[in-house]
């Protein structure tokens, strides 16, 4: 069930006040079983798409400077172990202050939600990260549930956006799983060598390496292959980053409201510390994953 927290339905359209651009507006769902993970896209009233982080959560915030104008739709599709996905939409619709569109609500108040029972067909690649048009025949209409049939899974269960843990035999510059390149390398170029224990990926340098960068997409890339911790040797010392890590807070709400995503996030990993930059600027990573511009 997919609902818009403080909003109303009303004639399918979920209506939802804000007071500010940099307020979040909040959908909530029922976890759907056997799912590893939701792929999330967001469409305008002209059905133009914008993929969002996917997300093993049942909740999702949206800056509301990204969808004020018009109505909107969010679908989400949970990724099922058989490679099929279960699709599911909110149309919604915000206006700024106490009123709503229209004015008010006839009919009364109604309750509202959208089960997320309509099934499509695999999707691959890295879905996260898509842009433009949804492969595979899938046509997108704002406020419409995508189908109610169940199309057959490619019969792969690995998690949607995932990579085999193959690693290369000899050094590398970056990092690669299968033979596909990820954005995981030293500062200064210099060659690296990587070993799986378990969940666990170590790198190392063959010789200097004093700053690790990690792209965000790459983190989650790992992640979704099983990796929960990369140890990154700097200094003959191994510093863990977790590949569970999330950032929340303001600057990062800002962030994301300015359309920067995943690979936009670029970790800073050397022996004294570990910072995020994002075009060119440095946050600081607090306890909780609130990110702290450096210098105030």
């Amino acid at each position: 069930m997919i609902s818009v927290e403080n909003g109303m339905e009303v004639d399918g359209v979920w209506q939802v006040s804000y007071s500010t651009l940099e307020d979040l507006i909040a959908f909530t769902w029922q976890p759907v079983e056997g799912a590893a993970q939701y792929i999330l896209w967001l469409a305008n009233a002209e059905g133009a798409l914008t993929a969002l982080e996917p997300t093993a959560q049942t909740r999702l915030e949206i800056a509301a400077s990204t969808c004020a104008e018009g109505v909107w739709t969010l679908y989400a599709g949970a990724v099922l172990a058989d490679g099929s996905v279960a699709w599911g939409s909110a149309a919604f619709q915000l206006t700024q202050g106490g009123g709503m569109p229209g004015g008010g609500f006839p009919g009364g108040m109604p309750g509202g939600s959208f089960d997320l029972s309509g099934m499509l067909g695999s999707l691959g690649g890295m879905g996260g990260e898509m842009s433009g048009e949804m492969e595979q025949g899938f046509t997108v209409v704002p406020g419409e549930a995508l189908t109610d049939s169940h199309a057959s899974g490619t019969e792969d269960a690995s998690l949607y956006g995932s990579l085999p843990l193959e690693l290369a035999a000899e050094a590398e510059t970056a990092l690669t799983l299968d033979g596909i390149e990820l954005d995981v390398t030293l500062a200064d170029g210099g060659a690296f060598t990587a070993s799986l224990d378990g969940d666990v990926l170590t790198l190392t340098p063959e010789s200097g390496g004093g700053e690790w960068r990690i792209g965000g997409l790459a983190l989650r890339t790992l992640r979704l292959s099983g990796v929960r911790e990369l140890r990154l040797v700097v200094g003959g010392e191994a510093v863990a980053l977790g590949t569970e890590a999330e950032f929340s807070g303001a600057a990062y709400g800002a962030l994301r409201a300015a359309g920067y995503v995943s690979k936009d996030f670029v970790w800073q990993v050397t022996a004294s510390a570990t910072t995020v930059a994002v075009d060119g600027e440095e946050y600081e990573i607090g306890a909780d994953g609130t990110l702290v511009p450096l210098g105030g």
